[in-house]
C-alpha cells in the first residue's frame, strides 16, 4: 500500500531503484521458495541483506518450514556456542581423551 502511495511522487530514478528491489526481492523469494532445503534457505537468507528483506523471505514460508528452520539455526548456535567452549577449553570436539583406564598390565 505504501509502495503505491510513494512511486508517483518519486522522481524516475528513484522508481527505478525501487522497482529493482521489488525484482531482487522476488528473485530472493522465488530462490528461497525453491531451495532443496533449510540448510540452503538458511544461506540464502543470511546473504539476503537488510533484516526487513531477510524477515519478509522469512514470512513467506510455510509455517512446517519456518520451524524446521528455526531448529536448524538453533542447532547451529548450539554447535557454535560448543566450539567456542571448546577452543577456550583447549578441548576438541575430534580430539577427545577417555579417561585413563585402571586396568594394568
Amino acid at each position: 500500500d505504501k509502495f503505491l502511495e510513494i512511486l508517483p511522487a518519486a522522481s524516475i530514478d528513484k522508481r527505478r531503484e525501487l522497482l529493482e528491489g521489488v525484482r531482487t526481492l522476488h528473485a530472493l523469494q522465488c530462490a528461497v521458495l525453491a531451495a532443496n532445503s533449510v540448510v540452503e534457505i538458511a544461506d540464502l537468507l543470511r546473504e539476503a541483506g537488510t533484516s526487513e528483506r531477510r524477515r519478509a523471505l522469512l514470512e513467506s514460508l510455510p509455517p512446517e518450514t519456518q520451524e524446521a528452520l528455526q531448529e536448524h539455526l538453533l542447532a547451529q548456535r548450539r554447535t557454535a556456542a560448543f566450539d567456542c567452549r571448546a577452543v577456550a577449553t583447549g578441548v576438541s570436539q575430534e580430539f577427545v581423551v577417555s579417561p585413563a583406564s585402571d586396568d594394568h598390565d
